[in-house]
């Protein structure tokens, strides 16, 4: 019953194609966090300040936009 297992066989770029990949999901993933922690831990909403993007001009129209 206490048989021998042999783990199988991954190819070497397999394993550095795989890494590298997790490693950029990490950063992104810091990267994003640095960004957004307010946001993510609930101190701050996207819709409570204003980016500056313009939209309360007399040029822009809203309508149809939800």
């Amino acid at each position: 019953m206490g048989g021998h297992h042999t783990p199988f066989h991954v190819p070497k770029h397999h394993r550095y194609l795989s890494v590298a990949l997790g490693t950029t999901m990490w950063f992104w993933v810091f990267y994003r966090a640095k960004k957004d922690w307010k946001t993510t831990l609930g101190f701050q909403y996207p819709w409570d300040h204003d980016h500056g993007h313009g939209h309360a001009d007399a040029g822009h129209s809203n309508a149809g936009h939800h």
